[in-house]
C-alpha cells in the first residue's frame, strides 16, 4: 500500500496536493487489480487477489473523503494533478467491478423475475382501454399514391434513358461526317492511364470522406463479419473464462471437503 500518512509540517494546499497524487494512483492500481481478478482462472490467486482489490477500495474512499474535507467540496477537479503527470481524464472514471455482478448473478436474475412477474400482474388486473383509431389515409389512398409516384419515378428515368440515346446518336453521327481518325497506341495508352489514375483518385477520397464521418460520428461504421468483430472475440474469450473460473472454483472446494 502506498504511505497514506502525509508528511510533516505541510499546509493544506500541499496536503491536498500529496493527496490528490495518492488518489489517482490508487485508482490506476484499483484498475490494474479488477482486470487481473476478472481474467485469472486460479482459485486461489483469485482470493488472494479480491482481498488486496477490496484493500484498496477501501483506501480509495479514505482518501476521498479527506480530500473533500481538504477542499470543502464533494466534487473534486484532478485537473492540475493529471496534467502534471500527463494522463488523460479518463484515467479516473471508475468501473464498477465485474464480480459485483458476476458474483450475484443468481440473486439478480430472480430479482428480475420477480420484478417481470409483479408488472405482468399489475398489468392483467388493469382494464385495457381501446386506443381511438388513427387518423391518416385508407388503404386505397396510400396505394393511389404510391401508384403515382413509381409511375412519376419510371417516368424520369424513361426520359433520362432516351436522353442518354439520342446524345449517343448525335455524337456518332458527328463522328461519321468528320471521319473517325485511327487511334494511336501510345495516345491511348496515356489515355487509359489517365482515366486509372482518376479513378483511384476519386476512390481514394470517397474512402477518406466515409471515414471522416465516421471518426466525427456522423456516419455508422461498417459492420464487420461477427467472427472479425473484435467485441465479439473479446465477449466469447470472456465467456470461455468465467467457465473455467467456475470449474476451477468448484475444484478447488471439492479438494478441500
Amino acid at each position: 500500500m502506498l504511505e497514506l500518512d502525509p508528511p510533516q509540517d505541510q499546509d493544506e494546499e500541499e496536503a491536498f496536493q500529496h493527496f490528490s497524487y495518492l488518489y489517482i494512483k490508487y485508482v490506476q492500481i484499483f484498475k490494474n487489480l479488477e482486470d487481473c481478478y476478472d481474467q485469472h482462472v486460479h482459485p486461489q490467486k483469485r482470493i488472494d487477489i479480491k482481498e488486496v482489490l477490496e484493500a484498496v477500495m477501501g483506501r480509495m474512499l479514505e482518501i476521498k473523503e479527506y480530500l473533500v474535507q481538504l477542499s470543502g467540496l464533494k466534487f473534486i477537479s484532478f485537473d492540475d494533478i493529471l496534467v502534471d503527470l500527463k494522463l488523460i481524464p479518463e484515467t479516473l472514471e471508475l468501473p464498477v467491478p465485474r464480480y459485483f455482478v458476476d458474483e450475484r448473478k443468481k440473486d439478480l436474475d430472480m430479482r428480475e423475475k420477480l420484478v417481470a412477474t409483479l408488472i405482468a400482474a399489475r398489468d392483467a388486473d388493469k382494464e385495457v382501454e381501446p386506443e381511438p383509431p388513427e387518423a391518416g389515409f385508407s388503404l386505397e389512398d396510400a396505394i393511389r399514391i404510391i401508384q403515382v409516384n413509381e409511375r412519376g419515378r419510371q417516368g424520369k428515368q424513361r426520359a433520362k434513358f432516351m436522353k442518354e440515346i439520342v446524345r449517343q446518336e448525335e455524337l456518332e453521327r458527328k463522328l461519321r461526317e468528320i471521319g473517325q481518325p485511327e487511334t494511336d497506341p501510345d495516345q491511348a495508352a496515356v489515355v487509359i492511364q489517365k482515366l486509372f489514375r482518376g479513378f483511384k483518385t476519386l476512390k481514394q477520397a470517397r474512402l477518406m470522406r466515409e471515414e471522416e464521418l465516421v471518426f466525427i460520428g456522423m456516419k455508422e461504421p461498417e459492420q464487420k463479419p461477427r467472427e472479425l468483430d473484435p467485441v465479439s472475440r473479446q465477449g466469447g474469450i470472456r465467456n470461455r473464462r468465467e467457465i473455467n473460473q467456475a470449474q476451477n472454483k468448484d475444484e478447488d472446494e471439492g479438494a478441500l471437503v
